[in-house]
């Protein structure tokens, strides 16, 4: 093979592992806050105690998440960062909200949406925040909200906690 053609395939080659870098580099980056939609928050600008806070949900979240995928039922308590949490559901919509035992803390909501029985398990769904895959394979939408602890707290499942004034919070 001609020394230009080897020098050829080999520019071939680094561009585009540059390209492909630089791609998996935009997507593995935390999207800039110009860039977060007005009801999104990044968990990282909590105070220090709210930042504990949403690292136990989410601890507290695979536990009840392994029990759903054993059971195939949601856990009627939820247990994480002593909150005291309900849980309300309706349809596809599960919420637990997490009140705090003092006015100052932030009460938390964490909204599952399951899937249509038709879509249990078509496709993965890619493993980020918003999007959990159980061992049964069931791919689920989970959201974390939070909001300060005043006002009524809602007597309904949200399926939208933003028009309710609830921040998405975003790991970061």
């Amino acid at each position: 093979m001609p020394r230009s053609k080897v020098w050829s395939a080999l520019g071939l080659v680094l561009l585009l592992t540059a390209v492909a870098y630089a791609s998996y580099r935009r997507r593995a980056a935390p999207l800039p806050a110009a860039e977060l939609l007005p009801y999104q928050a990044r968990a990282s600008e909590l105070p220090k105690s709210e930042r504990e806070v949403y690292a136990a949900i989410r601890l507290g979240l695979k536990s009840a998440e392994a029990t759903r995928a054993r059971t195939k039922a949601w856990p009627a308590t939820f247990e994480a960062a002593g909150l005291t949490w309900s849980k309300r559901g309706q349809g596809l919509y599960i919420n637990y909200l997490g009140l705090p035992a003092q006015a100052s803390q932030l009460r938390w909501l964490v909204l599952i949406i399951e899937p249509a029985e038709s879509g249990l398990k078509d496709a993965p769904a890619p493993e980020d925040d918003e999007h959990h895959t159980l061992a049964d394979g069931t791919a689920l939408h989970v959201t974390l909200w939070s909001a300060p602890h005043d006002g009524p707290s809602p007597s309904v499942t949200l399926p939208f906690p933003a028009a309710e004034g609830w921040v998405q919070r975003l790991s970061p």
